[in-house]
């Protein structure tokens, strides 16, 4: 029996895996792929390099992975706005976004960044956008999402910023719904 004296404790790799993909995301997100080692990553995750190898293979895919992980932006005007605020006031929720975009000085990391934001908010928003200049719509969805993110928050400057307290998360909230609303909603076509 596992845990028993005498006996190692077996280690839970799903468990394993998402220490390793937490300490990853904040590394990355503080540092980029290029000036952060497994060792650092190993030493936040309390486990050695070598078993981020056996998990993952590579460094690369490593932050492949980590570029993989959910952003939590969805469709719903208030929905959107709520899961923007509170995903980007995490530190641990946004390390991925932030590690690919610290890490875009690597092809494979522009790479899975640019699949990725079309995976996880183009592809599906554009299934949801009536009306005319979808695309236009989109390209402002993104840019405010990601916007709000890496700069209102401040987190592209310090992956550590201080989080917003609840009422300027209520504050953001109501603005970014608005500003969701009128790009979801289907538009007039004399806009132009």
């Amino acid at each position: 029996m596992a845990g028993q004296a005498g006996h190692p404790r077996k280690r839970d790799a799903a468990r394993t895996k998402r220490q390793i993909l937490t300490a990853a995301g904040r590394r990355f997100a503080r540092q980029g792929y290029s000036h952060t080692t497994l060792q650092q990553i190993a030493i936040d995750a309390g486990i050695t390099a070598a078993m981020i190898n056996h998990h993952f293979g590579s460094k690369l895919e490593l932050l492949n992975a980590v570029g993989r992980e959910e952003w939590g932006l969805d469709t719903d005007p208030l929905d959107r706005a709520e899961r923007t605020v509170t995903y980007w006031n995490d530190p641990n929720l946004s390390s991925p976004a932030l590690a690919m975009v610290r890490s875009l000085d690597q092809p494979a990391a522009l790479q899975t960044f640019r699949s990725e934001l079309e995976r996880r908010i183009t592809s599906r928003w554009r299934k949801e956008l009536k009306g005319p200049h979808v695309e236009e719509r989109l390209r402002l969805i993104l840019g405010v999402a990601m916007g709000y993110g890496l700069f209102t928050t401040g987190r592209l400057v310090d992956a550590d910023a201080e989080p917003l307290d609840k009422a300027q998360m209520h504050i953001m909230i109501n603005y970014l719904e608005r500003i969701f609303k009128v790009l979801t909603d289907e538009p007039v076509d004399d806009l132009c």
